[in-house]
């Protein structure tokens, strides 16, 4: 993406983000703030711009198609939550859109928005496994004095995958595995609940399991399909779990 905010005219402050309020909000129109050759922002987006792991959601403006969409400028928030410690994060930025074709769009002119909803369900399928994955892998990895660290995640629309710092092997990844599922056949509501420090700041809640996150997730774990997780060496200490949807 080659969009260079510094020739934003008017230069929002932030845009406002519909889908933390709406996860299930795929159709509304916006404005338009700025047009820069493929590029456009609005005053507020349903789209997800790639963070977190979650790849951006993919649709239309005003029958055009929107191929990439990312978050720019913002401030870094660096807080305490009062559930569990919240890294720092990236809060008030501008939604990027870009398009398949230079818009014909101009400043303050209403657009209508449409989400596509088969790529957003399943990378909200995917998120939400994911965290499944990573209290496995943190519970059953890790100690008090000893954490699981996390160097990245990647959560596509059909598989997700975590590179932990550590040498794990593949049965300690087999025993992982067991227990995500088995967490997962459980299942039970899943709630996004906003956080105290910031609008844009979420605790992702299953029963005692609490995990910061401000992306796409689905209402009730029982949704969710097995998983099967591929281990992987990506260097002297660091280990990749890839999980996988096999019955899907």
């Amino acid at each position: 993406m080659t969009f260079e905010p510094r020739v934003l005219r008017s230069r929002p402050a932030r845009t406002e983000k519909l889908f933390h309020r709406d996860g299930s909000l795929l159709r509304t129109t916006a404005r338009v703030v700025e047009v820069q050759d493929n590029f456009v922002v609005l005053d507020r987006s349903i789209f997800y711009a790639e963070s977190g792991g979650q790849e951006y959601d993919t649709g239309h403006i005003d029958g055009i198609a929107v191929v990439d969409v990312q978050d720019q400028g913002g401030r870094l928030l660096n807080c305490r939550g009062t559930r569990v410690a919240i890294p720092p994060i990236k809060i008030d930025t501008v939604i990027v859109h870009q398009l398949a074709a230079p818009p014909p769009f101009e400043p303050g002119q209403q657009v209508e928005l449409g989400v596509d909803q088969a790529r957003r369900s399943n990378l909200t399928r995917s998120h939400s496994a994911a965290h499944f994955l990573f209290h496995a892998a943190r519970t059953m990895l890790g100690t008090a004095e000893d954490p699981l660290y996390l160097k990245g995640c990647h959560i596509t629309e059909n598989a997700c995958r975590f590179d932990f710092f550590g040498v794990f092997s593949a049965e300690q990844a087999a025993e992982v595995e067991a227990r995500a599922n088995e967490l997962m056949a459980q299942g039970g509501p899943i709630a996004m609940i906003p956080s105290e420090v910031s609008d844009e700041v979420f605790y992702w809640v299953w029963n005692d399991v609490v995990i910061p996150c401000g992306g796409t997730h689905v209402d009730d774990a029982a949704s969710l399909p097995k998983l099967k997780i591929s281990r992987s060496k990506k260097g002297a200490q660091l280990t990749r779990f890839k999980a996988s949807f096999p019955d899907l």
